[in-house]
């Protein structure tokens, strides 16, 4: 008797926790690394090369930019589209690298606005 009812507790609680382990497994963030493209545009011209580096990539639930630019960064914005979440920094003036955790806005698809002196820069990123 104890053994029938050993068995089919142990059953009913693996049939209850597979599902949500796997589950949890399809909503966790990657780690792979993956470049983010930064332009400049204007409504005039929505393709205008950039006069100065900004490299920006996500790895390992962060997002990281680096620049060139004498200035420094100012702030970066990410919004997450798809969760209506927004998350912004406000970088040391001369600050030229930044890297951002992004961990808790999960997947979806991400809009980044990097802001230089009185120019913004914006760049997008998808996370499945």
């Amino acid at each position: 008797m104890i053994t029938k009812y050993f068995k089919t507790t142990v059953f009913t609680l693996v049939c209850t926790l597979i599902p949500f382990l796997l589950l949890a497994d399809e909503n966790e963030m990657p780690d792979n690394y993956k470049p983010i493209n930064v332009s400049a545009e204007t409504p005039t011209n929505p393709h205008r090369s950039l006069s100065l580096q900004i490299d920006a990539y996500y790895c390992c639930k962060t997002i990281n930019v680096e620049t060139d630019s004498p200035e420094g960064i100012s702030s970066i914005q990410i919004m997450n589209v798809n969760k209506g979440m927004i998350k912004t920094e406000y970088l040391q003036p001369g600050d030229k690298d930044a890297a951002i955790d992004i961990r808790e806005m999960g997947l979806g698809n991400y809009i980044i606005c990097i802001t230089i002196g009185n120019k913004v820069y914006t760049g997008n990123l998808e996370l499945y």
